[in-house]
């Protein structure tokens, strides 16, 4: 059979239609031009589907001073936008996620040879911070001490190495080369195409 194309949404400044796949209307908008559909949860409406699915997509432009900051010791569902909650997020695949957390420090490892771990210590005030444990160094490397582009390519590579819970079907990803060597960039592109060949896609 051929497929059939249908218009779902055809609105105007807010005014217009929101219609079901059988014709009748899903909703009637409230008007306001700077709203769209697919803000709106209406059950049984095919619409839902594609809102479900643009729901998934994050936004990164990821800013180093913000992720430097400490964050509360709690469980994180995915990195924010400017990578504000960076240490909790590390913290949460540390502790939750030891496999994919093993991946990220190993290419980490591989490309950074001064690391040798990455801990996230809860603290007593129930806060945490990423620390890098250097090869040559005593003591660990507090966050506020590491390099814009070594904190940008972790986050990058906590990206790639998502656990399936928190996977989403599209990053995108505000000039992801503002703080990376064009090798580290090069090591990004090698694993994630690494990656997606041992997911299938």
């Amino acid at each position: 059979s051929e497929d059939t194309v249908m218009t779902l949404v055809d609105l105007k400044s807010g005014q217009g239609d929101v219609k079901k796949a059988d014709g009748s209307t899903a909703f009637i908008p409230d008007g306001d031009p700077t709203r769209s559909a697919l803000e709106f949860d209406v059950p049984g409406w095919e619409g839902g589907a594609a809102r479900k699915f643009f729901a998934g997509w994050h936004f990164y432009r990821l800013i180093p001073a913000v992720m430097k900051q400490i964050n509360a010791a709690a469980k994180q569902s995915f990195l924010e936008e400017h990578g504000n909650n960076f240490s909790s997020w590390f913290m949460t695949l540390g502790t939750e996620y030891p496999e994919e957390f093993r991946r990220i420090r190993q290419v980490a490892s591989d490309v950074l040879p001064s690391i040798k771990e990455i801990l996230t210590p809860p603290t007593q005030f129930a806060t945490t911070y990423v620390l890098t444990q250097e090869h040559f160094l005593k003591r660990p490397l507090s966050i506020s001490r590491m390099s814009d582009g070594e904190l940008c390519f972790l986050a990058l590579l906590s990206l790639i190495y998502a656990p399936e819970p928190f996977a989403t079907p599209l990053f995108c990803i505000e000039e992801p080369e503002y703080h990376l060597h064009p090798k580290l960039i090069d090591t990004l592109t090698e694993v994630l195409a690494q990656s997606q060949q041992d997911l299938g896609h």
